[in-house]
């Protein structure tokens, strides 16, 4: 007999059908990647693709240093209280992150911009206090959907969340302490800094600012750290006023002034000497201006006319010695700045009200832009030695601007890479956190597919092995029987499973998950069909040497099994991982769910589709990744034992 058979030559006909095979099962093949293939185009999108109306990601911003850099913009000034310090700081009139996207980001830097920029951010690592930021806002109505994560957060922002995380670990912790009822630390907000943007009574005691205190001082970058222009604040209010009414030549006309725009406005660090700006002024810092920006003077006329405040204050010297607990006839002494009386709310209330009745000539104003100029002072000294270095020709320190454009630029230029990789992949990052932070959805999956594959090969493989050892006559019929299981769809028997889970009380349990589905007549008649072909010869030999049932099982049938365990073990798993339906059905509350039926709930809502497609991306990897290692165990269960 032959041992190969003999094919014909092929003739023109079947190369015919060969050419138009091979291109069929190729597109057949992409058909079936295609949902696959989708998704990974999708989480590489961006949120305002989405937002903007296009149905499909826009991929040039890959192939460009420019909107890439503008995409850096976007995530350093997407919330709308910097929406403002951006206009300032790049001369422009933007409303959101859209105008943003569209922005030209090449700015004109003259001289020697890079020492600028490590000049600023020396200046707010050593000399800014942490009050004068402006990353105290989260983008939160920007989200435009009550879940955190759905479109960019700013860099303060994200910075916070994974600070709290590292620090407390677990949510429930951070809870107690606070007083919160979080349910991860992705919905976590950054503290509110309308505290410090008023003049209204803030509680020092507040824990919250005090970690924010804690994480900006330690853990936030000093490039990530926009600060708060005081000068800002000075033109909104004079711009505001009825003598004024947005214009700067009326504003000219009122104090006796030059300016062309309301750029060239500075605030004194003094009361002016002009009789109407110093109005203006006292007005400003008495009532609009945060506290944290003024300083006093603290000299023995300040100091008694502070101990004559407190006095007609509390009454008598005795009450403001119980106020503030000390000795009765020690006097209190006079904090120079609201920072030393940040101890208690009692200190700080009476040096806010204090500030309001002194002399304008013993308050001084210290905002982050004469900071600035007062620390360059400082390490200059004259001014020619500033332009030098910086490469400008400044009058004086009084119209050294602060940099913060310089130092935007120098950061995108020494971290460009790492930005660049965050923006490609930015996606899969924030899919990571929804499925870690704000859900155990991963860990309610990985118990449940564990467990389900564990009893899954316990109980099938070990009713395939009785049934084909020792079942016997009329025991043969149960196969059938199992089978015949195997034949009604899960909607079938979903409806009386439910019923009896629920009078067991195991609904929203692992185990609602784990048992009804654990048995499966078709593995029990894979698991027979596989140990019937091993030989009766293996079995007689092993009990003539004393072998028990335990042994013949585990030291006989089953080494020639275990490659079409392996194939239940992985479908089991395939299975419990990805099942929807009946995790849907038994699983209702939120601590409960399952990775499909979250990521199902996720796409109810309008969640941006790219960070969907990310979350569909990684929800397959785990699958995918154990089929590709399994492969070689499910191609041996093609081939029945070689005996």
């Amino acid at each position: 007999m032959a041992l190969f058979l003999a094919f014909k030559r092929s003739g023109t006909s079947e190369k015919v059908a060969q050419a138009l095979l091979f291109p069929s099962v190729l597109v057949l093949g992409l058909l079936v990647l295609w949902p696959l293939l989708m998704m990974l185009a999708l989480s590489f999108g961006d949120p305002y693709d989405w937002w903007q109306g296009q149905r499909w990601p826009d991929f040039t911003r890959f192939t460009s240093l420019k909107r890439l850099h503008t995409m850096y913009l976007v995530r350093r000034y997407d919330y709308w209280p910097s929406l403002k310090g951006f206009n300032i700081f790049y001369r422009t009139d933007v409303t959101d992150a859209d105008t943003i996207i569209k922005f030209d980001g090449n700015v004109k830097l003259e001289g020697n911009w890079r020492a600028r920029g490590r000049d600023g951010i020396a200046c707010l690592k050593s000399a800014m206090p942490w009050t004068h930021y402006e990353t105290l806002y989260d983008s939160w109505e920007y989200f435009k959907v009550e879940i955190p994560y759905s479109g960019y957060t700013g860099l303060a922002a994200e910075a916070w969340k994974r600070f709290l995380r590292r620090r407390y670990r677990d949510v429930r912790t951070m809870n107690v302490k606070f007083q919160t009822d979080y349910p991860s630390f992705g919905h976590v907000r950054l503290p509110d800094s309308v505290v410090i943007d008023q003049r209204s009574p803030y509680p020092p005691e507040n824990p919250w600012l005090i970690e924010f205190k804690d994480f900006l001082e330690r853990d936030l970058r000093p490039e990530w750290r926009l600060v708060r222009l005081e000068a800002r604040w000075y033109r909104g209010f004079l711009s505001a006023l009825p003598e004024v009414k947005g214009g700067v030549d009326r504003l000219n006309g009122l104090f006796g002034t030059s300016y062309r725009t309301w750029d060239e406005l500075r605030m004194s660090a003094t009361v002016p000497g002009a009789k109407d700006e110093r109005k203006y002024w006292e007005i400003f810092v008495r009532e609009k201006l945060t506290p944290f920006y003024l300083e006093i003077a603290v000299d023995g006329k300040t100091e008694r006319l502070f101990a004559e405040f407190l006095a007609a204050r509390w009454g008598s010297p005795a009450a403001v010695a119980a106020a503030y607990g000390v000795p009765a006839a020690a006097r209190v002494p006079l904090p120079p700045t609201v920072f030393e009386a940040m101890g208690s709310a009692t200190a700080y209330r009476d040096w806010d009200a204090f500030v309001r009745t002194l002399p304008a000539e013993a308050i001084r104003v210290r905002g982050p832009e004469l900071i600035w100029r007062r620390w360059v002072a400082e390490k200059y000294r004259e001014i020619e030695a500033l332009n030098r270095e910086f490469g400008t020709r400044y009058a004086g320190f009084e119209d050294v601007p602060w940099p913060q454009v310089e130092i935007d630029e120098l950061d995108w230029e020494t971290h460009r890479l790492s930005y660049i990789v965050e923006e490609v992949f930015k996606n899969y990052r924030r899919a990571w956190e929804f499925i870690t932070g704000i859900s155990p959805a991963l860990v309610n999956t990985a118990r449940f597919a564990v467990l389900f594959t564990l009893l899954s090969v316990l109980t099938n493989v070990g009713a395939g092995y009785v049934l084909s050892r020792y079942a016997r006559g009329a025991l043969q019929l149960f196969i059938v029987y199992f089978l015949a299981l195997a034949a009604f769809p899960i909607e079938a028997i979903a409806v009386p499973n439910f019923i009896m889970l629920r009078k067991l009380g195991m609904l929203n349990t692992v185990w609602a998950l784990v048992l009804p589905m654990a048995v499966n007549g078709y593995y029990i008649y894979l698991m027979k069909t596989a140990f019937d072909s091993i030989p009766a010869d293996y079995f007689e030999e092993a009990v003539t040497w004393g072998a028990g049932h335990w042994t013949l099982f585990r030291q006989v049938a089953l080494p020639f099994a275990m490659p079409m365990v392996s194939v239940i073990a992985v479908y089991s798993f395939l299975w419990s991982y990805s099942n929807f339906m009946w995790a849907l059905i038994v699983s209702q509350k939120n601590t409960q769910l399952t990775l499909p039926v979250f990521v199902f709930d996720l796409s109810q809502v309008d969640v941006a589709p790219c960070l969907l497609g990310a979350l569909m991306v990684i929800t397959t990897i785990p699958p995918l990744a154990l089929f590709i290692f399994a492969n070689r165990a499910l191609q041996r269960s093609l081939v029945l034992p070689r005996v």
